[in-house]
């Protein structure tokens, strides 16, 4: 039989069986296969109109496997079943508190077209499609890297045929560059020959620094997709054949879902959001099945339970060091107008740094938790005490720590809803920041972007994020000046400059 995966193209829930074998050009050796393919594909038929007619949260229709019994199907998309050993994860990513995280999160725009897989090698496809969109949210630049690598070059990591882990590929990242697919084609070969030496690289060896561990628990997966995409695994028998549109729940019967999750997780996906649909809260996955599968080759999967045992284990993503790019960086803004004179202050210091705060309550103030320069610490609101932790400096339309002016706060890129962290100063877009003081917000330049808190929410350990320019309340600051001996000598608006 001639067959593809790739021809996924949904078509109606009713075709004939002439129809369907003219759709996907398929042809048997013989009469005798082609009767035992039509009942087949009668059946799944059934299947389809059946689950249709129930009214349940999604909805299925036929695709390319419609002539494919579902054990056949599992055979052809899934891979090894997954082991993992979780002592010792010591790395795992901070939950932050469920009231601080947006309503919901969609990261696709941040990725490549949906991709089919042609072996077992759906491990790869996580891998890469993690790598590829944490580093479009890390440096702005979207690139398009090879899952052949992975197969032919990481060892135990894996082979296209035999299967392999996600999680073990991103951590052979930290010592490999990351081939792009134009240079390195993907063809899911399982026994290629490495051409790594050869290859151009999409992410420079170095970039990976490490891993972080996400939880296997709702809070814990929403908190890290609020941030990035992450791998994830579920049992392949537990994701519909035809899945076509909606949220997939555990609550439902016929052997779509295992709600007790007694099976193996055997193929690996990507985690990319989460949100609510008619009250139904889901995560959104990326799946490797080709883009007509399911919703433009993703699926959502509802919340409650284990659907398809997606939180049997952590997930995972890479630590990215951006400074490593070899894109060029973007060309230097221009210099902003020169601030008016204001009033001489009181005698003092010359080393002049700024404390941020809210400007409806200046209790609070931009601090860096505990002082710590590990690249990636989340920024936070605190009560404000003329400690380190909360001195900055604002020129050149960077926002720099004051402790370690090699450091800046940096968006993650651009869009909405991401976390301020601390991030080795590298002049990407997302640490180009502008103060407005008319408007009293700091917003990323030439984007309609600002920094933003939480007005509801006047406690200390505050998320700092940020979020489309709205002239809200909660996204107004006051910018005062301190001396480096923390007294605040701020005694008017006039005082209140970007230097």
């Amino acid at each position: 039989m001639l067959f593809s995966i790739a021809a996924l193209t949904l078509v109606s829930a009713e075709p004939s069986w002439q129809e369907w074998k003219f759709q996907y050009g398929v042809a048997y050796n013989g009469d005798d296969e082609d009767a035992v393919r039509q009942q087949v594909f009668e059946a799944n038929l059934q299947t389809i109109n059946d689950h249709n007619g129930k009214g349940e949260t999604w909805t299925l229709a036929v695709n390319a496997f419609g002539d494919r019994t579902h054990d056949e199907f599992v055979a052809i998309v899934s891979s090894n079943n997954k082991t993992m050993n979780e002592e010792g994860l010591l790395d795992l990513e901070d939950q932050l508190p469920e009231a601080s995280l947006p309503s919901s999160k969609d990261w696709t725009s941040h990725f490549n077209p949906v991709r089919d897989q042609e072996n077992s090698d759906c491990w790869a496809h996580s891998a890469v499609g993690v790598l590829e969109s944490n580093w479009e949210i890390a440096t702005g630049h979207k690139i398009q890297l090879t899952e052949q690598q992975l197969c032919d070059c990481s060892g135990s990591g894996g082979t296209c045929s035999g299967g392999g882990e996600e999680d073990d590929a991103l951590a052979w990242y930290e010592n490999h560059k990351a081939c792009t697919r134009a240079s390195y084609p993907y063809t899911g070969s399982g026994h290629g020959k490495c051409k790594e030496s050869s290859c151009t690289a999409g992410v420079p060896k170095g970039a990976v620094t490490g891993q972080k561990w996400v939880d296997h628990n709702k809070g814990a997966l929403k908190s890290a997709l609020a941030g990035r995409p992450v791998t994830a695994s579920v049992y392949a028998d537990g994701l519909s054949q035809f899945y076509s549109s909606g949220v997939i729940t555990s609550r439902s019967h016929g052997g779509v879902v295992d709600d007790g999750c007694h099976g193996s997780v055997d193929h690996a996906v990507i985690a990319m959001g989460y949100g609510t649909d008619n009250g139904e809260a889901y995560f959104k996955i990326r799946n490797s099945w080709g883009s007509s599968w399911g919703e433009h080759g993703y699926v959502r999967l509802g919340q409650s339970g284990n659907t398809a045992c997606m939180m049997r284990y952590t997930t995972r993503y890479s630590k990215i060091n951006p400074s490593t790019s070899e894109c060029p960086p973007p060309p230097p803004a221009p210099p902003a107008p020169p601030s008016p004179p204001g009033p001489p202050g009181p005698p003092g210091p010359s080393t002049w740094y700024k404390t941020i705060t809210q400007s409806n309550d200046n209790r609070l103030c931009l601090d860096l938790p505990g002082g710590d320069t590990t690249q990636g610490t989340a920024l936070w609101m605190w009560e404000c005490n003329g400690g380190e932790s909360q001195r900055w400096v604002f020129d050149s339309y960077q926002l720099r720590y004051g402790a370690d002016e090699s450091k800046c706060v940096d968006a993650g890129d651009t869009s909405n809803g991401n976390q301020a962290v601390l991030w080795e100063c590298n002049g990407y877009p997302q640490q180009d920041w502008s103060y407005d003081s008319d408007a009293s917000r700091i917003y990323l330049s030439n984007t309609g972007t600002c920094m933003d808190f939480y007005a509801d929410q006047q406690w200390n350990g505050q998320p700092v994020h940020t979020w489309e320019c709205n002239g809200q309340q909660n996204q107004e600051w006051t910018l005062w000046n301190v001396d480096s001996s923390s007294a605040n000598t701020a005694t008017s608006a006039s005082e209140i400059l970007v230097v």
